[in-house]
């Protein structure tokens, strides 16, 4: 399932139709809208009869994620150096940590050079069939070979079809262009 940040999905619904609904505590399993990804959380009541909606309150709002435990957890007392080891297996999870890129990363030496200030982009694109194996990843680093210290420099980043709707527009402060990673 892939879900654009800008796009909601409503998870439960409830009518007030036949009658009021009495006070409930509810679990709702966001997992699939939520893991690896920037989620919204809204509470939207609305109907026909809108003015029946009085006193719908949603209170008490908790959102939480659970870890998978480490299974096979051993001990043993070391002696050299003195100490307790721990050993365990680690569940198993579905992050993606790489780099994606059309080149091999590493900066041939060479830039754009003008002579005098002028602005203009530099993208990279992938199209969604291209990422279809990172669904449910996240873009939590951007690698670039800056040219120019004195430059002002934004990340931008777009989704969607046509990449229709820009999700990031970030100014790269001074200090990260050191090590050209933000």
């Amino acid at each position: 399932m892939e879900l654009d940040s800008q796009e909601w999905s409503t998870v439960a619904e409830y009518s007030n139709a036949d009658g009021d609904i009495p006070w409930t505590s509810e679990h709702l399993n966001i997992k699939a809208y939520a893991m690896d990804k920037v989620f919204k959380i809204r509470f939207h009541a609305m109907g026909v009869n809108s003015i029946d909606i009085l006193s719908w309150f949603v209170d008490n709002i908790h959102v939480y994620r659970t870890c998978d435990a480490p299974t096979e957890l051993t001990a043993d007392y070391n002696y050299q150096p003195v100490g307790i080891e721990l050993n365990w297996t680690e569940p198993e999870t579905d992050d993606i940590d790489e780099w994606i890129h059309w080149d091999d990363g590493v900066n041939a030496g060479n830039s754009i050079g003008t002579g005098a200030a002028v602005e203009f982009d530099v993208a990279a694109r992938w199209e969604p069939a291209q990422l279809a194996v990172y669904e449910g990843a996240s873009v939590t680093e951007i690698a670039f070979f800056p040219a120019e210290v004195q430059c002002t420099y934004n990340v931008r980043v777009w989704i969607g079809a046509g990449a229709a709707n820009m999700v990031v527009d970030q100014n790269v402060p001074s200090r990260s262009l050191a090590s050209g990673t933000m």
